[in-house]
């Protein structure tokens, strides 16, 4: 038996704990965004596409501040090195 709240009673009679389902939403939503700030961390190191690089960067801000704030400020900082705003 399922409960919204994260706790049901099994069949027996015993009590029984699953993931909530309010949750799991949350769960993919911070997958979602670690894959981005990975293909951002990717695209940085190739020094490519300076825009995608910072946007992705912005998105690993939200699931892990500390160093999705560091990664954003050092690829601002780096903008001139990226290809196509090199001269």
């Amino acid at each position: 038996m399922f409960s919204l709240y994260g706790f049901a009673w099994n069949d027996d009679g015993t009590e029984g704990w699953f993931l909530p389902l309010f949750v799991i939403p949350f769960l993919i939503g911070y997958s979602v965004l670690n894959i981005l700030a990975i293909a951002g961390g990717i695209l940085a190191l190739k020094k490519e596409r300076y825009g995608l690089a910072l946007a992705f960067a912005i998105c690993g801000a939200i699931p892990s501040s500390l160093m999705g704030i560091l990664a954003t400020v050092f690829i601002a900082m780096s903008r001139d090195e990226f290809k196509q705003y090199s001269r």
